[in-house]
């Protein structure tokens, strides 16, 4: 008996030459950490790169694709859904690719965000500090991403309760980044905080809030550089264990001088905040350990292009994030997206 069967002709052969060749170094990690189901994982990746693809769709999108990378993953719905909870609860598997990711930069950005959710299926929900001050189950989301070229080289998943430095030291000792230098928030900011990572040898450079005391320490602003053309002043002292490091930049200066002339002479503010708001006019200080060169550490602190890409990487979480209820597998399609700004660059 002759049975029929559907030749495909046309592929997409330009996007999967260039995404295999973008993933190649990838690969021999993939194949240790998961083993008999690292071509799934590459598959899955592959096929959301360019956005999100649910599982039921994922065979389809994948035999879209040339067959340059010469494997045959399972794509079906049930066997992807079983790589996801395998993926979710390897941890020992995600750190081997994690430490492979971490590359020569001496300087990794990091963020928290808070995801939000109702589920009572996952243990990690508890109530925890954000931002917008919900007051329900939370799960928090660690990213590291190095400085200088944008990538992300970690995401981890942490209880709602666990927050701010307990949760960077908790993912340090995890994978293994004492020896690189910790670009943190404003939001990071406290002495606690400072505390916590001097106590485990972290070394860092964290921006004060602009209500800080340590603005009364005098610093002389007496060398100079330019950034962006823009003039900026500097200058650092010792404080305690750390060191401040006190920027003036000159353009940020006039526009935050005229917002506060234009408040006080519409009376939105008193004569006190008026008198501080123009001690602090167009300053930013850092606080940290090590003791570099006051631009180095003011560029290290206007990686702007990181927390973009941080923050793109986050929205594309939170949109995946919502079709999957079990943490396991919740954690395997943000390790799976993880890849997508690998190989975009």
């Amino acid at each position: 008996m002759i049975s029929s069967k559907r030749v495909r002709s046309i592929w997409e052969y330009g996007n999967a030459a260039l995404l295999n060749y973008a993933i190649q170094d990838l690969k021999p990690l993939l194949q240790t950490a998961f083993g008999e189901i690292w071509e799934e994982v590459y598959a899955l990746a592959l096929i959301r790169i360019a956005g999100y693809v649910p599982l039921k769709r994922a065979n389809l999108a994948w035999e879209k694709l040339y067959p340059i990378a010469e494997i045959t993953p399972s794509m079906n719905t049930k066997a992807l859904s079983k790589v996801l909870k395998e993926v979710g609860v390897n941890r020992k598997g995600q750190n081997h690719v994690f430490k492979g990711l971490i590359s020569e930069d001496k300087q990794l950005v990091y963020d928290l965000s808070a995801i939000f959710t109702r589920s009572e299926a996952i243990n990690f929900a508890e109530k925890g500090y954000n931002k917008e001050h919900f007051h329900i189950p939370q799960v928090n989301f660690a990213l590291f991403c190095t400085a200088n070229d944008s990538l992300p080289t970690m995401v981890r998943i942490l209880p709602g309760s666990v927050r701010d430095v307990k949760s960077l030291a908790l993912s340090v000792q995890e994978i293994g980044v004492e020896n690189k230098t910790l670009i943190l928030d404003r939001g990071f900011y406290s002495q606690g905080s400072i505390k916590t990572l001097n106590e485990h040898k972290l070394s860092f450079v964290i921006p004060t809030k602009r209500n800080s005391t340590l603005y009364n320490e005098q610093i002389d602003l007496s060398k100079h550089f330019f950034y962006h053309e823009r003039l900026i002043k500097c200058g650092k002292k010792e404080h305690g264990e750390n060191i401040l490091y006190l920027f003036e930049d000159s353009e940020m200066k006039k526009e935050e001088e005229y917002t506060l002339y234009k408040q006080h002479d519409e009376y939105k503010i008193i004569s006190n905040t008026f008198n501080r708001g123009l001690d602090k006019a167009g300053k930013i200080l850092l606080v940290s350990n090590v003791d570099l060169a006051p631009e180095d550490v003011f560029l290290m602190y206007k990686k702007e292009i990181q927390w973009k890409n941080i923050m793109t990487l986050t929205r594309v979480c939170w949109k995946r994030i919502s079709f999957i209820y079990r943490i396991t597998s919740r954690f395997s399609v943000i390790f799976s997206s993880r890849f997508c700004p690998f190989m975009a660059t």
